[in-house]
């Protein structure tokens, strides 16, 4: 669920007389993203007791610039499968991902195993480079998880032992 195919969707934003038409980008932004930007976009002030994780991509919309790089994460501590006499077969354990320039690392909640990709050489995801890039996979695992305790993210404290394995 959360490699690329599930997650890598294009976006589309018209805005006339603030956004310059056939305007291309190909910087990564994430659903949290979209309420700063609007403000800023709209000149609203967001409230100072207002808390929010996402991060204003308006200089990109404006072609001010680009936004610092900073890791974008997705957490899903839960357990998902298709209900039987669906079509297809899909499926996923509890997971933690953080994706950072062009590198992205998958933490698998029940094992512990990792997986590490090269998105810029490899967006498929069909070879986890974790042996080869170990030192590269501990800064980012050490994000993610700052990520998480920062957020408050919950993590799952059992294995579903109803959840059907490949």
């Amino acid at each position: 669920m959360l490699y690329e195919g599930g997650i890598r969707v294009p976006l589309v934003l018209s805005l006339p007389g603030t956004i310059a038409q056939d305007s291309f980008s190909d910087t990564p932004v994430i659903g949290i993203d979209f309420f700063p930007t609007l403000l800023e976009i709209a000149g609203v002030a967001k409230p100072a007791d207002l808390n929010l994780d996402g991060l204003s991509f308006a200089s990109l919309l404006l072609e001010e610039g680009q936004p610092n790089e900073r890791g974008l994460f997705w957490h899903f501590p839960g357990y998902l499968q298709m209900f039987e006499g669906g079509e297809g077969v899909w499926r996923t354990t509890p997971v933690g991902v953080i994706r950072k320039g062009g590198w992205k690392l998958m933490e698998f909640f029940e094992d512990g195993n990792l997986e590490l990709y090269n998105l810029e050489d490899d967006l498929g995801e069909q070879h986890n480079l974790i042996d080869d890039h170990h030192e590269l996979a501990q800064e980012l695992l050490s994000e993610m998880r700052s990520w998480r305790k920062k957020t408050g993210a919950k993590l799952p404290n059992e294995t579903n032992p109803d959840y059907v394995k490949n």
